[in-house]
C-alpha cells in the first residue's frame, strides 16, 4: 500500500505547508469562536443582514464540495508522485486552502451573522501567502517545467485573479 503521508519517490509530505498554515490560523479561529459565543455584541453583524443567510448555505456547500474534491484528488495522485492539474486543480493551485478562504469561512460568517470568521479567512490567506513559497519551490524542483507552466496557467488561490 502506498504511503499517504510521505511520497517515497520525491520525499514530499502530503501536508506540504498546511501544518504551518493551520498552526498560524488556529489561534485566530479559536479567538473568533470565543468572540462569537461570548462577545456577540462585538462580533455580530446587523440583524438586517439576515438576508445573507441563504448565501451562507450556498458558500458552505460549494466550499465543502471544493474541499472534498481537492482532498480526494490529492489522496489519489500524491502516493503516485504525480502533479495534480485536473479537476478542482484547474481553477486554482490550492483548492483545499481556497475552499476555506473563499467559501467555508465566509459561509460560516454569513450563516452566523458574525464578521469574525471573515477575519480568520484573511489571516489564513496571509499565512498561505507566507508559507506557500516553500511548497512551490519544492514542487518546482520535483516537477520542473511542468509545474512552472502550471503556475503560469492556474492562479494560486483565487480563480480568475492571477495577482493573488
Amino acid at each position: 500500500m502506498p504511503n499517504l503521508i510521505k511520497n517515497q519517490q520525491n520525499g514530499m509530505n502530503i501536508f506540504g505547508q498546511g501544518s504551518h498554515i493551520v498552526r498560524t490560523t488556529l489561534p485566530f479561529l479559536i479567538i473568533a469562536i470565543v468572540c462569537h459565543v461570548f462577545l456577540s455584541d462585538f462580533s455580530s453583524l446587523p440583524a438586517s443582514l439576515s438576508i445573507v443567510k441563504p448565501a451562507g448555505y450556498l458558500f458552505l456547500s460549494i466550499g465543502i464540495l471544493l474541499w472534498v474534491a481537492g482532498l480526494v484528488q490529492l489522496l489519489i495522485f500524491f502516493p503516485k508522485g504525480k502533479l495534480v492539474t485536473n479537476g478542482s486543480y484547474t481553477i486554482c493551485r490550492n483548492p483545499v486552502y481556497a475552499s476555506y478562504i473563499i467559501f467555508i469561512l465566509p459561509g460560516v460568517s454569513f450563516l452566523t451573522l458574525t464578521w469574525v470568521y471573515l477575519a480568520v479567512a484573511v489571516v489564513m490567506f496571509s499565512a498561505l501567502k507566507y508559507f506557500i513559497k516553500k511548497e512551490e519551490q519544492d514542487l518546482l524542483k520535483i516537477f520542473g517545467n511542468d509545474y512552472s507552466v502550471y503556475m503560469k496557467k492556474v492562479p494560486q488561490v483565487f480563480p480568475f485573479f492571477r495577482q493573488f
